[in-house]
C-alpha cells in the first residue's frame, strides 16, 4: 500500500510537470524525454507492484487446517 501511494504521487508530480506551464518553466532545462521516459517507468513500476502485490496475495498458503499428527485412540 505504502509503495502504491508513493509512486501515484509521483506519477502525478511528473503528470504535472509535463502538463502544467508554472511547473514547466521551473523544469525548462530538462529534456522533455527524460521527463516522458520517467513517467513510462512509474506507470511501469506501478502495473508490476500492483501485479507482484495480487500474486503474493493469491499464493498465500495456509496451513492452519492441517493436522500434523493424527493420533488415535486404542481400541479395546
Amino acid at each position: 500500500m505504502k509503495t502504491s501511494v508513493i509512486l501515484i504521487a509521483l506519477i502525478i508530480v511528473n503528470t504535472s510537470a509535463l502538463l502544467s506551464e508554472i511547473v514547466a518553466s521551473l523544469v525548462s532545462r530538462i529534456p522533455i524525454w527524460l521527463l516522458i521516459s520517467v513517467e513510462v517507468l512509474l506507470i511501469i513500476g506501478f502495473y508490476l507492484n500492483y501485479l507482484l502485490k495480487d500474486v503474493r496475495n493469491q499464493c498465500e498458503i495456509s496451513f492452519n487446517d492441517i493436522d500434523l499428527y493424527n493420533i488415535k485412540s486404542a481400541k479395546k
